[in-house]
């Protein structure tokens, strides 16, 4: 998905800050 996974990072980062926030380990699907 886009550039070298560039938009995968992003949306980790996303993931990371969201499960974060909720204080809940989400476990990453997209590879």
């Amino acid at each position: 998905i886009g550039r070298n996974g560039r938009v995968a990072q992003s949306m980790r980062s996303l993931l990371r800050v969201a499960a974060v926030k909720s204080d809940t380990r989400v476990s990453l699907e997209i590879d």
